[in-house]
């Protein structure tokens, strides 16, 4: 697969899709992955990403913009080493980090993201639902 770049501007996040990082073992499991304040990672071509992953990936962006780089990725790390200890579980650990818990809250909401602008309007929607909109669907 070719990684495509989709379009941003100066200063804005970039999103990379078929990324050749999910062929590393410890992230085959996963489908998208941020990487505050530059680049949104997706394992699959753009017109495959589903708009809640999307949505949930815009959500790590605007937290890491409203706490800070450090605050983001130290507590992101914290949270996940205590749900190891109590858990035993890397699936159980992840889904208890508080920014996957708010993240996964937001995915749902098809009005996001509203206070990160500079993101494209297609990452909220998906390419379809842009497509669709923009021809006046209905």
């Amino acid at each position: 697969m070719r990684r495509e770049r989709v379009r941003g501007t100066e200063g804005s996040v970039r999103e990379l899709y078929a990324h050749p990082a999910f062929r590393l073992p410890f992230l085959r499991r996963f489908s998208a992955m941020t990487l505050a304040p530059f680049w949104i990672l997706y394992r699959d071509a753009a017109e495959d990403v589903d708009p809640l992953t999307r949505r949930h990936e815009a959500e790590h962006l605007a937290q890491a913009r409203r706490v800070g780089l450090w605050t983001f990725y130290g507590t992101y790390l914290l949270d996940w080493l205590r749900g190891l200890g109590r858990t035993r579980s890397l699936d159980a650990a992840y889904r208890q980090i508080r920014w996957e818990v708010e993240a996964y809250a937001a995915q749902h909401d098809p009005a996001w993201p509203a206070e990160c602008a500079d993101l494209p309007r297609a990452m909220r929607d998906g390419p379809l639902m842009s497509q669709q909109r923009d021809e006046g669907a209905g």
